[in-house]
């Protein structure tokens, strides 16, 4: 026999949930007024600050301006290519290394004294470079994944695996391990501590 099941209950149709009351056209303006007053409120901090700390005016007058007015110059370069004009010859230098070392190279760096050195061409001036050897995020930011090692750091694991060492003012020759004719050394070069690397 076939019995009737029963029907499950069907569930009650949701209620719509109550409309939202509609803003009035002031109240729009009263809510864009407050932000409006916020944005200016801040605007002003920020100049006042900007204005009161050295450190601020520098960051705006120097950097922030001088950025802009090089890239409105020269809006086809590429970003190395606009530090390497902005800042000089130390990025090109930078560059140099990128290049002629493969992204695995563990990179010898002297102290910053051997930076300070008048080199043989002025226009190879790695000056500015001095202070950069007090930090290794300088040389990581241009030269990554390669790591780099300082001369001092002799307790550094990668210090014996230095596979290229940067010839920097003459400095460095003395870690290689084959001669180099001193009428054929480059005063600034980066070359590999092994002749068949």
């Amino acid at each position: 026999m076939n019995k009737k099941q029963p029907n499950p209950k069907l569930p009650k149709p949701a209620q719509k949930p109550p409309k939202a009351p509609q803003k009035s056209s002031f109240d729009v303006v009263v809510k864009f007024g407050k932000q409006a007053l916020i944005a200016l409120v801040g605007l002003f901090l920020l100049i006042q600050i900007k204005n009161s700390a050295d450190g601020y005016r520098w960051v705006y007058d120097s950097l922030l301006k001088g950025n802009m007015e090089v890239i409105k110059k020269h809006p086809n370069l590429s970003v190395d290519e606009r530090y390497q004009l902005k800042i000089g010859f130390p990025i090109a230098f930078l560059n140099h290394i990128k290049q002629h070392t493969p992204d695995s190279a563990i990179i010898l760096i002297p102290k910053h004294t051997v930076f300070s050195e008048t080199p043989k061409d002025p226009n190879q001036s790695l000056r500015g470079m001095a202070d950069w050897s007090y930090s290794k995020y300088a040389y990581f930011r241009y030269l990554q994944p390669r790591k780099v090692v300082f001369e001092w750091e002799t307790d550094s694991p990668y210090f014996e695996k230095v596979t290229h060492v940067a010839i920097i003012n003459g400095w460095g020759y003395d870690y290689l391990s084959y001669p180099v004719h001193p009428e054929h050394r480059p005063n600034i070069a980066i070359l590999p501590i092994h002749s068949n690397q």
